[in-house]
């Protein structure tokens, strides 16, 4: 069709059949006379499902944002006056439906939102009333996606989120692919807004957007291939609405004034997909490499350049952030204090739109910690081959167990109590679970160092706060049964990890039964290959301070403050390391003397934590999936 626009120079030839397929009438070509009504609701009470309404939109839009609000209220009005539609006003009909069901599950465990006293007199509750919604959205499932309209998207996407979060994961999986399939039949990836008006035409640039994201996110969790060609799944560039203005008293607020441009609601948006910019890019280059259970020197020699692309990128990102959502401008741990200085005079509205800034200001830095533990986690699970170029290839490795652990303790130190009754709780526990796992690895390899300490007061925060939570919330109480198991076995680890170190013939024992061909990237050298250490006694791995902050505690009685002076790179003397060394260390040591094998390999650990989040969640987190476009997963939305 668009070839033939082109041949013909005729834009109209859309109104022949609008955009279905030749055998396939208009759905208002056929029904235009026939009327519908709902089918499992005998009532709408108008006043009920706007509360449900302003919910989503205080609770969900600030996250995900895929429709503008004052055209969306008014359309919902008029749906609201009647109980009977034309069959063409169906998708917008249960998108209204939907976008409710949302706001209601948001809102069902706030015993302070108002909604509750308006469905008390119903005999019906938050939650019962969003699962009606539900039921009715199925019912019409099948007609929705006979439309051609972006409100089927909507539909279609809004409900996946829903089951993401909520419902079940097996039905997100199942349709997680339509919605791209949708934004693409209607077109939502081109630049041509020539025959819709501007809010319709950025509607759609916001739709399309996430649609990326979604698949991204589905690739990454359920390991199956994209449904859209990178060459042009591109997030497209947005503009101002104006649907959400900053109330006049927030807009005084002086870290709203700071940045060097104006700053809008739909910053914390743009900013957003310029980051899962920087993912995709990331993921699609360590894909082209087809990592496998071991690699060669040079294929980690282009996954280090890889990780290092990653880290400019983000740096550049970090360094133009607004001082809204740069925590280096925050007077606190959190924005809540720049924003609320004058709380005693805020309306409720400028509270609102206060708390959403702050919400979003923390999102962004999950968001970015959590990338810098995604660049970094191949390097951390990777075994290569012992070769004559391994000495070569590891100078450049950075010290990915450092930066990754000092990113998942900022994780860990999020205030998650802030976001419930938000959609975005379920989000950011995905990535709490994700530090977790990264912060159980240093106890192991850095026995009772400073670092590993830091790290097991990390993993108890996100305990405690999955505990706190878990009523509320499944993937807080799927967090709490998992990282309690995992820090159980990290406590037993990291004490048998410590008497091995002290213990040259159980080391020497266990040395012995590695395998000789095989290397972990991160590993420290032998005794002998730096003067003035024991020689009876293998070094602790240090972490370089300059990069994390953090200085590894010698394991006691095996070296002194002194000997580990002016080690840096992971503690790592490259003048002074031969290649055919075997490693004295590895980032983990999960052997012990009475293990038939040796298996001093991160990726044990990992993996173990993942698959039971699998196996609960029925994702796929595994590292080398066939049917996973990127080779790795981490849980991003």
């Amino acid at each position: 069709m668009d070839f033939a626009k082109v041949l013909i120079g005729d834009q109209d030839i859309d109104d022949v059949g609008g955009d279905c397929a030749p055998h396939d009438l208009a759905p208002s070509v056929q029904n235009s006379q026939q009327h519908f009504h709902l089918k499992t609701i005998s009532n709408l009470w108008p006043e009920v499902i706007n509360a449900g309404l302003e919910a989503y939109f205080d609770r969900f839009d600030w996250f995900v944002q895929l429709l503008h609000e004052p055209t969306f209220a008014a359309r919902a009005s008029e749906i609201l006056q009647t109980s009977t539609w034309e069959e063409e006003e169906l998708c917008e009909v249960i998108l209204v439906l939907m976008v409710a069901a949302l706001g209601f599950q948001c809102a069902s465990n706030d015993d302070s939102w108002y909604g509750h006293q308006l469905l008390n007199p119903l005999n019906v509750n938050a939650m019962s009333m969003a699962k009606s919604l539900l039921t009715e959205v199925g019912v019409h499932f099948y007609q929705v996606l006979m439309q051609s309209r972006i409100e089927a998207y909507q539909i279609v996407m809004l409900l996946n989120i829903y089951h993401v979060y909520f419902g079940s994961l097996n039905f997100a999986r199942h349709i997680s692919g339509i919605p791209a399939q949708c934004a693409h039949k209607l077109g939502l990836h081109r630049d041509d807004g020539s025959t819709l008006d501007h809010i319709s035409y950025q509607v759609g640039i916001r739709c399309w957007n996430h649609a990326v994201v979604g698949e991204l996110f589905a690739s990454m969790i359920y390991g199956k291939p994209t449904s859209l060609d990178p060459s042009f799944a591109r997030f497209r560039h947005m503009t101002d609405l104006q649907d959400q203005d900053f109330p006049p008293l927030t807009a005084g607020l002086t870290i709203l004034n700071d940045s060097s441009t104006p700053l809008s609601p739909l910053k914390f948006h743009v900013l957003k997909f310029e980051l899962y910019g920087v993912i995709k890019d990331h993921l699609q280059a360590t894909k082209a490499l087809e990592l496998g259970p071991r690699i060669t020197v040079q294929d980690l020699t282009f996954l280090v350049q890889a990780v290092k692309l990653a880290e400019v990128k983000l740096a550049k990102w970090r360094s133009e952030l607004p001082p809204v959502f740069d925590p280096s401008h925050w007077t606190g741990s959190d924005p809540w204090g720049d924003l609320l200085v004058d709380d005693l005079s805020c309306t409720a509205k400028d509270r609102s739109c206060r708390r959403n800034l702050a919400l979003q200001g923390v999102v962004l830095q999950v968001l970015h910690d959590s990338a810098i533990i995604m660049s970094h986690r191949p390097l951390l699970q990777c075994r290569i081959s012992n070769s004559s170029d391994l000495t070569s290839a590891l100078k450049d490795i950075p010290d990915s167990l450092g930066i990754s652990a000092a990113a998942a303790l900022r994780i860990s130190r999020i205030p998650i109590g802030r976001f419930e009754h938000h959609l975005a709780l379920s989000f950011t526990f995905m990535h709490l679970f994700t530090a977790g796992v990264i912060l159980c690895v240093p106890p192991t390899c850095l026995p009772y160092s400073q670092l590993a300490s830091d790290s097991k007061s990390g993993v108890l925060r996100i305990i405690s706060a999955s505990r706190a939570l878990e009523r509320t919330n499944s993937i807080a109480r799927y967090t709490n049964q998992l990282l309690t198991k995992l820090y159980r076995k990290t406590i037993q680890h990291e004490m048998e990890s410590a008497l091995r170190n002290a213990d040259p013939e159980t080391f020497a024992l266990a040395s012995h039964r590695r395998p000789n061909n095989v290397l972990p990237v991160a590993w420290t050298e032998t005794s002998a290959a730096r003067p003035g250490i024991n020689s009876k006694v293998s070094p602790s791995l240090q972490v370089s301070p300059a990069e994390t902050d953090y200085d590894a505690a010698p394991v006691p009685g095996s070296c002194g403050t002194a000997d580990l002076e002016g080690e840096t790179r992971l503690g790592l003397d490259m003048s002074t390391l031969d290649a055919s060394a075997q490693p004295a260390f590895s980032y983990a040591l999960f052997d012990s003397a009475q293990r038939e094998t040796f298996v001093p390999y991160i990726n044990d650990h990992l993996e173990e934590a993942f698959g039971a989040f699998e196996q609960m969640f029925d994702l796929n987190f595994s590292t080398h999936s066939p049917y996973n476009d990127f080779g790795y997963n981490n849980p991003f939305a």
